[in-house]
């Protein structure tokens, strides 16, 4: 497995009501965008979770202003995979992205990436990388099971003469597992270096002190648990997996690669899987 980005879904009724606002400079245009239902995520993962589950919210966001009625000029909302950023553009003039400060003020900045309200222009791209989006520091996962069929649901009994009665299901769960290795204890600096996203971020809540990497794994674990899939991502393929963390695998307990060595450090993933992008 070489994917390396991890991007996990959100659901507004779990999360709470986002609110931002976004005024053009070519007319009387401020728009007040409230959303506080649905499930999402910063890349779509309905091929595997169900059509109209998990969808882009880039995708989402850019049909919404679509369908805006007046002089608006046409909006475009994309995320870059690459960078791991989201991009706001106009056809013509400027655009003002606002976020109050609110709790549904953060929600927007968490999710969209903006440690602080930006300067008008044209195009306006988020700052901070975005909660829910993790780019892992190595793209090669160790102790990688690939899928496999846990030994469940299956009974059988044996009789003195030999003869042997079973049961089981038609259908069994699939599991993978494996473990991110060698990821840093303290994340990297930047969110974005020589126009792409940085790999790594901060092992634990408390070790998120630079304000581009707000994200922790440790959040990852505590937001996904055994409710929300994530997909782990290849970006140069546009393809991956999306699991869910099983309940023997769903406490954050990470360990030192090396031991008593703090610097360095492997997450285990106990999974199953859900589908395959």
């Amino acid at each position: 497995m070489s994917q390396k980005d991890y991007y996990a879904g959100w659901d507004f009724e779990r999360l709470g009501q986002l609110v931002f606002t976004m005024t053009s400079s070519t007319g009387p245009n401020v728009d007040v965008v409230t959303w506080n239902v649905g499930t999402y995520s910063h890349v779509s993962l309905q091929n595997a979770t169900g059509s109209g589950t998990y969808v882009s919210f880039a995708s989402t966001l850019q049909s919404f202003f679509a369908t805006l009625g007046g002089s608006h000029p046409t909006y475009t909302v994309t995320f870059n995979t690459t960078t791991m950023q989201y991009v706001f553009t106009a056809s013509s003039g400027t655009i003002t992205l606002t976020f109050g400060a609110t709790p549904q003020g953060q929600m927007a900045r968490d999710i969209l990436g903006f440690g602080t309200n930006p300067a008008a222009g044209a195009t306006v791209t988020s700052t901070t990388r975005p909660y829910f989006a993790i780019s892992a520091v190595s793209g090669g996962p160790t102790n990688y099971t690939d899928e496999y069929e846990p030994n469940v649901g299956i009974n059988e009994a044996e009789a003195d003469d030999g003869t042997s009665y079973s049961i089981s299901r038609t259908t069994l769960p699939v599991y993978m597992d494996w473990d991110q290795q060698m990821e840093e204890k303290a994340g990297p600096s930047s969110a974005v270096s020589g126009g792409a996203r940085t790999g790594g971020a901060p092992m634990f809540d408390y070790c998120a002190t630079v304000a581009t990497m707000p994200c922790s794994w440790e959040y990852f674990y505590r937001h996904v648990r055994c409710v929300e899939p994530f997909a782990v991502y290849d970006t140069s393929t546009a393809s991956g997996v999306v699991c869910k963390l099983r309940a023997e695998g769903a406490n954050f307990k990470p360990s030192r690669t090396v031991s008593d060595y703090d610097v360095l450090w492997n997450l285990p993933f106990k999974t199953r899987l859900i589908g395959r992008l």
